[in-house]
């Protein structure tokens, strides 16, 4: 028996990313809670994990019949019996994770080790993303592009929100947006807790001359890639020596990452921009001279976080809390924000940067400011101890 079960779709401790990155700041910083890990997805992982002590149970489990986003009850049920048991079962989607961790918890209530608790978290909110997705989700299943497909996996995910949000203890998200996105579908009084900074101090800079612009994330459609290269061209035009990145893994969506080849070629920037897969960002940071997001949906995204706390100047489209995060109506902004798709608005705010080193180093400053004002990871982690004792104390748990 352990105090918290976190199940995970295609994401931790397998996958790097948003997801994975805010689970490994839960696990790693509550050390004093013993945990179990689910992880579930429709394929074999692949990967060398690397866990904390507290993490008791490591388990992945393959969902069968991956023909929506939700299991069906009997394949349902079959997972949920397959879980450790707990006092918390934690899911961090909507979808096969929310499903299987509420019946898990209401099957503990009926047995003699007393009732369990469900908490959900969500990032990405799950039907917003899958209506806007031609390629993988945040959690790394992919919506049909089939139009009929399509509306029925959306509307089976917000069937999955309504249902999940009814049963669940306590609900979170990362991003005021997506409180809104669960209000809407019944959610009570969801609660925000944004990304807290990784806690890294006084990190370095030492932009890279000619000036590198750089985007992180992985290379599927719902981040827009494409978008990306397009402004690349655009800029190169102006600056010829200026140099690009994508960094971020390329295997999620080989189709897509293939397209972004051909693109590349076709807009003549094989030697001055680079997709270099998954990669320690750590490296990269101190040398971007702007960091660039074309989402077309985000929640609270933590690259933002990474790059405005390595003080980069960034450009993100307005999807999500990204304004928010980057730009104040009545104060100094991280950034710019531009519409999503929009590839010359993201082509002039990049030169807008580069073309006025103070502006770039004012917004650098900016950003470095507003991470140091945020919770820290502790203070986030502990957020989360006390929603655990919040939801064992109302339903009575042993813990």
């Amino acid at each position: 028996m352990t105090s918290v079960c976190l199940l995970t779709e295609g994401t931790y401790p397998y996958v790097t990313g948003g997801v994975s990155t805010w689970a490994r700041g839960l696990v790693g910083g509550l050390p004093d809670i013993s945990w179990s890990v689910v992880h579930l997805s429709d394929r074999p992982p692949t990967g060398l994990p690397r866990l904390p002590p507290q993490v008791n149970d490591l388990v992945d489990l393959q969902v069968r019949g991956g023909r929506g986003p939700v299991p069906g009850r009997r394949e349902t049920a079959r997972l949920a019996r397959l879980l450790p048991g707990a006092d918390v079962y934690h899911a961090t989607a909507v979808g096969a994770a929310s499903a299987i961790a509420a019946v898990a918890a209401k099957a503990a209530g009926t047995g003699a080790g007393g009732p369990a608790g469900f908490v959900l978290t969500e990032h990405g909110t799950a039907w917003r993303e899958a209506e806007l997705a031609g390629g993988p989700l945040e959690t790394g299943r992919r919506a049909p592009t089939n139009p009929g497909s399509h509306r029925r996996w959306v509307g089976a995910l917000q069937h999955e929100a309504r249902r999940a949000y009814a049963a669940a203890d306590a609900v979170t998200t990362v991003s005021s947006a997506g409180a809104r996105w669960q209000r809407q579908f019944g959610a009570r009084s969801p609660l925000v807790l944004p990304h807290p900074p990784s806690g890294t101090e006084g990190v370095s800079r030492h932009p890279d001359r000619p000036p590198l612009v750089a985007l992180v994330g992985r290379v599927v459609p719902l981040k827009d890639i494409a978008t990306f290269i397009h402004a690349c061209a655009l800029i190169g035009r102006s600056i010829p020596d200026c140099t690009f990145a994508v960094i971020g893994p390329l295997d999620a969506d080989p189709a897509y990452a293939e397209h972004c080849r051909e693109l590349i070629a076709d807009e003549h920037l094989d030697d001055r921009l680079l997709l270099v897969g998954e990669d320690d960002v750590r490296r990269w940071y101190p040398r971007m001279a702007v960091a660039v997001s074309t989402s077309r949906s985000e929640a609270r995204p933590f690259v933002l976080l990474e790059a405005m706390q390595h003080r980069v100047p960034v450009v993100a489209t307005d999807v999500g809390d990204c304004a928010e995060m980057i730009g104040s109506a009545d104060g100094p902004a991280a950034g710019l924000a531009v519409p999503p798709g929009d590839v010359p608005a993201v082509a002039a705010a990049v030169l807008q940067i580069l073309g006025s080193p103070p502006l770039g180093r004012q917004l650098g400053m900016t950003g470095a400011a507003r991470v140091a004002a945020l919770p820290s990871p502790d203070e986030h982690a502990d957020s989360y101890r006390h929603i655990y004792r919040q939801v064992l104390a109302r339903r009575g748990g042993r813990r």
